[in-house]
């Protein structure tokens, strides 16, 4: 039996693509850099209260859009909860429906607690930004040594280290190493870019900067944020840990939308290698007391939870992300400490994150200035509403009026990127074999095991006349079908085959008439769209 190998690295990168394809240009905007509060456009309880009177029919408006099973919606102004509502069901065909208390996986929008947790360690004097991570975890290494020596807490926070983007979603996802072997794997990529030069989105390393953190505080991840973070905001229903998501009677199931556009159900995502990236399962009821704790500075119900510099530093734009051809007529886009960093055309700091599994969506806007946030939580993949929500309700609060159906735009910007992840994650063709296929050998000229310094084995099996491919230490199947002699195709189920219908296999046969290599898709970014694997020794 095939058993999956989640690939959500294809939708977070088509996703973020499309994310800044999606922003606004503005001359203001372009020419307000760092703004301070005290040139902030003023945003008053009044626009607010205005916008909160249509936010109902937009929220429905796009769910009728899209399909899209169940949506949770929250809005924080003046440190005060002012929005907060269920729209949909937890699961197609059933008739729960997703209230402020129903659990989701928030993917990647975890980044931005994260660094909300890390803030709160530096804060306490126990390490800083600027750490080397070396000096946190003793034989920590990157592929340059001299890099290994410098690279710090900030740098794995913001994305510049150098690793490749998407670098080691493998390792997490198809292998499903362990923590420790994963972080000890990251060695093994060859850097980018130079070091600090350019942003390039890893999970994995952010992650181990997470835990850097965390083991200059003497805690494990898990047990430190709860400690540290959960507790004092009394987020009695979020964790970082797989498991405790699935001990929630009141949790949503995981929907993607499959080719003829109809939603079905998928499956849930266990993160727990990476946990600092996108490990997180919550609800509205706790994630609006950390927005709180953001939007008041550090402060909750009267007690300084995070010292308010490290938490303030968390918005600050520390890398580049994107900038438009000519900056003068458009505003440039940052990455700060797990957010997403940039100016309205008031010159407004707005920060953001999204978080998009290929089975949920989700999104957090704040513009900290105005002490206003939005958030939004999706029990589907690659959903526009995640993202035309906060756009449309905070042009109603600043402007009075959406600029445009945001839904219909994000929606487009999706499929004209996703169009392209079958290029950029494998080069195995889509389709059928051609119409001249030659036959395989006999199957044990390709059955053996196979070994790469970075991903380590995967083995192929004559199963009942069949070749199997297992990936990894945890034995991750998929059936291999014949295409063109030594090609075989690797067909993808539920929401994997919906965004790439097949990967491959190539072997390289020796004059013993045996493979001797084969070419294995990953279906990754970069350097893990594919791995050339070698026949061991005797295999």
């Amino acid at each position: 039996m095939t058993r999956r190998a989640s690939r959500r690295r294809a939708m977070q990168a088509a996703l973020a693509a499309a994310a800044t394809l999606t922003l606004p240009r503005s001359r203001a905007a372009a020419q307000q850099a760092t703004p301070g509060a005290s040139n902030e456009g003023t945003i008053t309880a009044a626009q607010v209260e205005s916008a909160l009177g249509r936010l109902d029919g937009l929220i429905e408006d796009g769910m009728a859009q899209t399909g899209l099973p169940g949506a949770a919606v929250a809005v924080v102004y003046g440190d005060e909860v002012v929005y907060e509502r269920g729209f949909g069901v937890r699961e197609l065909g059933k008739p729960e429906p997703v209230t402020p208390e129903t659990v989701f996986p928030i993917a990647s929008l975890s980044k931005s607690l994260s660094s909300t947790l890390v803030a709160a360690v530096v804060g306490d004097g126990t390490t800083s930004w600027d750490a080397t991570i070396g000096s946190l975890v003793p034989g920590f290494a990157l592929a340059d040594p001299w890099v290994s020596d410098q690279v710090t807490v900030r740098d794995l926070l913001c994305h510049r280290s150098g690793l490749p983007v998407y670098g080691g979603d493998p390792l997490v996802f198809t292998f499903r190493y362990d923590r420790d072997e994963c972080l000890r794997r990251l060695r093994h990529y060859a850097l980018a870019t130079p070091f600090r030069s350019a942003w390039a989105y890893s999970n994995l390393g952010f992650s181990a900067g997470a835990y850097a953190a965390a083991r200059a505080a003497g805690a494990s991840w898990e047990d430190l944020a709860e400690a540290r973070l959960f507790a004092p905001l009394g987020m009695t229903s979020t964790s970082y840990r797989f498991a405790d998501f699935g001990r929630h009677e009141d949790r949503t199931a995981p929907h993607y939308r499959a080719r003829d556009g109809a939603w079905d159900l998928g499956d849930p995502i266990d993160d727990d290698a990476a946990a600092p990236a996108g490990g997180v399962s919550s609800n509205l009821r706790d994630l609006t007391r950390w927005l709180r704790l953001h939007l008041a500075g550090g402060t909750f119900e009267g007690r300084q939870v995070v010292a308010s510099e490290p938490l303030r530093e968390t918005h600050r734009p520390q890398m580049l992300v994107t900038s438009p051809p000519d900056p003068a007529t458009g505003p440039a886009l940052f990455y700060g400490l797990g957010w997403l960093v940039s100016y309205d055309d008031r010159g407004r700091l707005e920060v953001s994150h999204s978080g998009d599994f290929p089975t949920y969506s989700t999104q957090a806007t704040l513009l900290p200035g105005s002490g206003l946030g939005i958030l939004v939580l999706c029990n589907g993949g690659a959903s526009a509403v995640r993202g035309a929500i906060p756009k449309a309700f905070l042009e109603m609060v600043t402007k009075g009026e959406p600029s445009q159906d945001w839904v219909s735009a994000i929606e487009a910007s999706y499929a004209a990127v996703l169009a392209g992840i079958v290029a950029t994650a494998t080069s195995f063709p889509q389709g059928e074999p051609p119409n001249d296929a030659a036959p395989p050998l006999p199957l044990d000229a390709y059955t053996g095991t196979y070994t790469n310094t970075t991903y380590g084995e995967v083995t192929v099996r004559d199963e009942a006349g069949g070749l199997v491919l297992a990936f990894g230490p945890t034995g991750v199947q998929h059936q291999l079908f014949p295409w063109d002699r030594d090609a075989f195709s690797m067909p993808l189920p539920g929401s994997e085959g919906a965004q790439i219908a097949q990967l491959g296999v190539l072997f390289t046969i020796g004059p013993e008439g045996q493979a001797d290599a084969a070419l294995v898709s990953l279906g990754g970014a970069g350097p893990d769209a594919a791995a050339t694997f070698t026949r061991a020794a005797g295999a």
